[in-house]
């Protein structure tokens, strides 16, 4: 099977898995909450206790706690982000997000200062959703922000602090990758286009080189779809490690000059 039919075939049979998926996660809705662990054993917490230490915000007295779980679940009724979308979790499951808001308006508001916020987050009471993609951090929250005193507010996941922080952090990254987002905005993409044989022109270009001696046929490929959650929708795209360090070096020498 040459390339082109395995990606075409891959795209439909995604198409089909997308939706069993959808409805596997709408039976078994839930069930995964009740899977508790003990955080006190995991190693990466271990490790993040002593680096944080003298670097976090004081924790709510018990006054305040009750005051703002009460507070959180009135927000919670009227869908006031952040937070509603953990409504089904037990207990006071919702209230984790709000905390983590409130201290954060609490430190903004005493330093009077911009906040940029890194999370893994990605549920629509942080994020402003158009079609399924992210555009953007909710504006309630900004105005939020600004009400209590704060500056401006940045929302990044993980991997965009990662990127944009590189430079700043000296920080080398073996392999680049870009989320489907960021192909609609680099791209002006409409948002009801399909990113299906996103990778094919330059896997075309690639076998034409091959073809031509240009480039062995051992090549890495040069660009590649992600599937994080299995067949479905691609998750992003990517660069092949080896490639990264070539394209780094090009993009420095063309600064350079």
């Amino acid at each position: 099977m040459s390339d082109d039919d395995f990606e075409d075939l891959h795209d439909r049979l995604s198409e089909v898995f997308e939706e069993v998926r959808k409805k596997i996660n709408e039976v078994g809705e839930g069930e995964w909450q009740h899977i508790g662990h003990d955080t006190s054993t995991d190693p990466v917490i271990a490790k993040l206790e002593p680096a944080l230490t003298g670097r976090v915000g004081p924790s709510f007295s018990p006054e305040d706690r009750a005051a703002l779980t009460a507070l959180c679940h009135k927000r919670v009724d009227q869908r006031v982000p952040p937070g509603y979308m953990d409504a089904k979790k037990d207990g006071n499951g919702a209230v984790g997000d709000f905390f983590v808001w409130e201290q954060l308006l609490r430190e903004a508001s005493r330093r009077q200062c911009d906040v940029l916020f890194v999370t893994a987050d990605a549920k629509e009471d942080w994020w402003r959703k158009e079609r399924g993609h992210n555009r953007g951090l909710r504006p309630e929250l900004t105005a939020e922000l600004r009400a209590r005193g704060g500056g401006r507010l940045y929302l990044l996941s993980p991997k965009q602090f990662l990127e944009v922080a590189a430079p700043v952090l000296r920080l080398s990254l073996q392999a680049g990758s870009v989320e489907p987002e960021a192909v609609y905005d680099l791209c002006d993409y409409d948002d009801d286009r399909t990113l299906r044989g996103f990778t094919k022109p330059i896997t075309r270009i690639s076998r034409k080189l091959q073809k031509q001696g240009l480039i062995p046929d051992s090549a890495v490929p040069v660009l590649t779809a992600e599937y994080k959650n299995g067949p479905g929708r691609t998750s992003g795209f990517r660069v092949h490690p080896l490639l990264a360090p070539l394209i780094n070096d090009a993009e420095n020498n063309d600064e350079d000059s």
